[in-house]
């Protein structure tokens, strides 16, 4: 064996001694969400920015990740996810301030502008990566270099109903990995995967992170709340949003409550046909009055403890 070959057998070695010392865990995969009789409604959603608190990466790594978020639960077809080409709007309605910051209440009043039943919001606290590097020196014309990577992702997110503002459920989601690289080079041999991870291994961490992210959404699917609008009376007909959109379907029942919030028993209407995608109708039942903008709910309501007229 020539000295050439003793040098590769023994960088090799090295390395694979790394690999052996740093196995990185198995990438999370979700578990899918099946349709029922409690989740057949698809909520309207609106995934905001993710702040980043980090401290490292750009400005835009927020928006990044709110993308891939939204690209992850349009997968699962359960969301109706509102358009993100209106995030000016969004955010002078929300009153940000020159800080930018996302609190709970410009959330609820953003979600409120975009008509979304629920707001996602999310900080990244962590989106580091560690370098621990060793010079093993040089023998004969080789030169050895060894690196270790260490990288960490953390999120925070919360899912608030635009109705109550209140949180319906927020988790802290973290991923980290290491991973070795090992290096030498000759005047006329090379072999370095050095470059090739720092890049790639807080991307894998940031898919993910929002992979888990997507999937417990998604499990929270029947905890937010489903309701819609009025938008229209004509004659002894009521048209109201959402449409076959969300799912709604021919001869499902729902209850309409007054917008004004007067203590009144609710109207009880059943669907009849639709305008287009995202307007349902119904014929409003003799001797009962409705108003534009009054909120039609699930039938039955799955909270039965729930007051009749708190919403």
């Amino acid at each position: 064996m020539t000295c050439k070959s003793r040098i590769l057998f023994v960088a090799s070695q090295i390395f694979l001694l790394s690999l052996s010392t740093c196995t990185p865990p198995p990438e999370y995969t979700p578990v899918p969400v099946l349709m029922n009789a409690t989740t057949r409604l698809k909520r309207s959603i609106r995934v905001l920015d993710f702040e980043n608190y980090s401290g490292h990466g750009s400005a835009e790594i927020g928006s990044g990740f709110s993308d891939r978020l939204v690209s992850a639960l349009m997968e699962h077809d359960i969301f109706i996810l509102l358009e993100r080409q209106r995030l000016p709007e969004l955010r002078d309605a929300a009153a940000l301030g020159q800080s930018g910051v996302v609190t709970l209440e410009s959330a609820v009043r953003a979600g409120n502008v975009m008509g979304a039943q629920a707001v996602i919001t999310a900080s990244i606290s962590d989106f580091d990566l560690d370098v621990v590097e060793q010079n093993l020196g040089g023998l004969f014309d080789f030169e050895l270099a060894w690196q270790l990577f260490r990288a960490k992702v953390t999120v925070n997110y919360r899912i608030v109903d635009v109705s109550t503002g209140k949180i319906i459920a927020g988790k802290r989601v973290s991923f980290q990995r290491t991973k070795p690289a090992v290096g030498f080079e000759s005047d006329d041999y090379a072999f370095l995967n050095l470059e090739e991870i720092d890049n790639t291994l807080l991307g894998t961490l940031s898919r993910e992170v929002v992979s888990a992210m997507a999937g417990e959404i998604i499990q929270q699917h029947s905890k937010i709340p489903w309701y819609g609008k009025v938008i229209d009376i004509r004659e002894n007909t009521v048209y109201f949003t959402p449409g076959k959109n969300c799912g709604i379907t021919t001869g499902m029942s729902f209850e309409v409550y007054l917008a004004a919030g007067e203590k009144r028993p609710p109207v009880m209407i059943t669907v009849s046909g639709f305008v287009g995608e995202k307007v349902a109708k119904a014929e409003l039942p003799s001797g009962t009055f409705l108003a534009i903008g009054d909120r039609v709910v699930e039938f039955p309501r799955k909270n039965s403890a729930s007051p009749a007229y708190a919403w």
